[in-house]
């Protein structure tokens, strides 16, 4: 078997996700917050503790958090009509990948949060150095990606001071300008955001590679491209 794959393409998901299946996306908000002395993820409006956090994760956890409503805003009726097909199934799987990775990582965040030192969440890690390299997560994106540069994905720092991804995008995809509240995102920014989720979410196929497809099996303890594994993940871990 080749190298050991990232761990993101098992939760991507290849059918293109219904509004129930983006239900729980919508149903309820979530920030990054101290409160009582805890870092941790709280709902809104009831602030409720979702999960604590690593100190060192808050920045990206808001970040994170911001790119979910970022994804809810986007995925308005009014506002997703303005995107093509494509555009629009490609914004549809990566919100709820973004949905399956906050579900998984949530009880690992919280034994993160109490370990000495705190500890990584490779997941996270991972979701957010693709967040910053290559954009989104298709997995077959991210081959693309990886066959085209030298930086190993594996082997960085999410922490390093030579990565920024927060900053990746600017102001409207990063959250800082409007204090992660996307009630605070005005019609310009809401404008840059369409703008830019019609270069994100278009068509990545512009590469001198054949088309990959996904092997589409009732369970993959794999999935390939042609030759590549892109998934070989615990889901325990």
């Amino acid at each position: 078997m080749t190298a050991k794959p990232l761990p993101s393409g098992s939760l991507f998901p290849i059918a293109v996700p219904t509004d129930d299946d983006l239900e729980s996306l919508k149903e309820f908000q979530l920030i990054c917050s101290s409160e009582q002395g805890v870092t941790g993820i709280y709902t809104i409006p009831d602030h409720e503790l979702y999960s604590e956090i690593p100190m060192q994760y808050m920045d990206l956890v808001r970040c994170f958090l911001w790119r979910r409503e970022v994804f809810k805003t986007l995925l308005k009726k009014n506002i997703v009509s303005k995107l093509d097909q494509e555009c629009q199934d490609a914004l549809r799987r990566n919100a709820l990948y973004l949905e399956k990775v906050l579900r998984h990582i949530q009880k690992h965040l919280q034994t993160a949060a109490n370990t000495n030192p705190p500890g990584h969440v490779r997941l996270f890690d991972i979701y957010m150095l693709q967040d910053y390299f290559v954009g989104r997560h298709d997995p077959a994106a991210v081959i693309l990606w990886q066959r085209g540069h030298t930086q190993n994905l594996r082997n960085t720092d999410i922490l390093s001071p030579d990565v920024e991804p927060c900053k990746r995008f600017g102001a409207e995809w990063e959250g800082s300008r409007y204090r992660w509240s996307i009630g605070k995102l005005d019609p310009a920014g809401e404008a840059k955001l369409v703008k830019d989720g019609k270069l994100l979410f278009g068509d990545f196929y512009d590469h001198p590679y054949q088309r990959m497809e996904v092997v589409n099996e009732e369970v993959e303890a794999n999935r390939t491209y042609n030759s590549d594994v892109i998934a070989e993940y615990n889901e325990d871990g």
